[in-house]
C-alpha cells in the first residue's frame, strides 16, 4: 500500500566548505546544520572536534533520528556534508518509477540527473537519494526523474495574499502587533529568478482567519520572506492551539527572497469550515519576516 505524504515532510542537504557555515555559535564554532521538529539525519564528514546534538543531547553516530531537534557544529575548518528529512523518522517505502523531467505528486523523487525543481519553490535541490529522498506535493520537474508515489493526495490552494494588501488583511481580520513599516524589496530567489515586492517584519503575534474545505485532511503555510535575518522562529497556533515551532535558520544577504512552509497535520483541521491561524515569534528572536502568505490544504 502507498506510503502517505505527511504536511511537515521537508528534506535538507547542509554542504560546507572552509569556514563557511549556517551561522557561528557563541563560542564561534562553526554550525553545519539546526533544525527542529522531528526527522532522521546522516552526517557524511569527520572533522575535528565535530558534535552533534539530537534533542538537546550529545550524540554518539554519524546516523539517527530526532524528535525535537538536530544540531552539529564544529570548531574546525574543512567540507561538511549532513542530509536530513523532517516529517518522517525512515525513508518512503514504495516502488521506484521512472517519469522522465516532469512528475505530478504525491509523492517522492528519490533519484535525477542533476537538479530538481519542486512545488514552485524557487530553488533546486540535488544530490537526492532513495534515504533522503524529495518530498513532492504537487509537482517536480528535473532531467531523468526516478519517483515513489505516494497514496493519492490533492494539494489545492485555497488563500492566498500579500503583506501590503489592507482590503485582503481587512477581510481575513488579520491582526498583529509591533509590525515594521512596509517597504519594497528588490533581490532574488536562490535559483537567481528576480522579484521587486512588498516585505514586512513583526516581532510579536500575527493572527488571520483562513477559510478550510470540506475533506482537508491538512494545511502547507507558505511565506515569502526576506532571508537578510536567519535563524527566523515562531511559535505556529490554530484557534489558539499550539501545533509546534516554525524555524527558519538559513541566511542569505546576497540572494534574499526565499519560501518556507510550516504544514498543518489533520487532527487540527478536520471537520472545522475555517481557522483562525496565529504565528508568535519568541521574546529574543529575529524578526518574523513575511511578503505573502499562500495556504494550500490536502485532500
Amino acid at each position: 500500500m502507498p506510503s502517505l505524504i505527511h504536511p511537515q515532510e521537508s528534506i535538507s542537504r547542509w554542504e560546507f566548505d572552509g569556514t563557511d557555515a549556517l551561522y557561528r555559535d557563541h563560542r564561534g564554532k562553526r554550525v553545519l546544520t539546526d533544525a527542529e521538529g522531528f526527522g532522521h539525519f546522516a552526517v557524511e564528514c569527520a572533522l575535528e572536534g565535530l558534535e552533534i546534538y539530537v534533542d538537546d543531547c550529545p550524540f554518539d553516530g554519524h546516523k539517527g533520528v530526532f524528535h525535537e531537534s538536530f544540531l552539529v557544529n564544529c570548531p574546525s575548518p574543512g567540507p561538511s556534508l549532513v542530509r536530513m528529512a523532517k516529517g518522517r523518522i525512515s525513508p518512503p517505502e514504495g516502488q521506484v518509477e521512472p517519469v522522465g523531467e516532469h512528475f505530478v505528486g504525491p509523492g517522492w523523487v528519490v533519484g535525477a540527473q542533476g537538479p530538481v525543481a519542486s512545488d514552485e519553490k524557487h530553488n533546486q535541490v540535488d544530490g537526492l537519494t532513495p534515504a533522503f529522498p524529495l518530498p513532492v506535493f504537487f509537482e517536480a520537474k528535473g532531467q531523468d526523474l526516478q519517483v515513489i508515489r505516494a497514496a493519492p493526495t490533492r494539494c489545492e490552494s485555497i488563500d492566498l495574499f500579500t503583506i501590503d494588501d489592507e482590503p485582503g488583511l481587512k477581510a481575513r481580520h488579520f491582526a498583529v502587533q509591533n509590525i515594521s513599516k512596509v517597504s519594497m524589496l528588490s533581490s532574488f530567489y536562490a535559483n537567481g529568478e528576480p522579484l521587486n515586492s512588498a516585505v514586512a517584519s513583526h516581532l510579536n503575534a500575527a493572527s488571520w482567519d483562513c477559510p478550510v474545505t470540506e475533506g482537508c485532511k491538512g494545511l502547507l503555510i507558505r511565506k515569502r520572506y526576506d532571508r537578510f535575518h536567519g535563524r527566523q522562529r515562531a511559535r505556529v497556533l490554530i484557534d489558539g492551539e499550539a501545533v509546534g515551532w516554525w524555524y527558519e535558520p538559513e541566511q542569505d544577504r546576497l540572494r534574499r527572497w526565499g519560501v518556507a512552509e510550516y504544514g498543518i497535520p489533520a487532527e487540527f483541521v478536520e471537520g472545522k469550515s475555517a481557522v483562525r491561524i496565529t504565528i508568535d515569534p519568541p521574546a529574543g528572536a529575529p524578526l518574523w519576516s513575511v511578503s505573502a502568505i499562500r495556504i494550500r490544504a490536502l485532500f
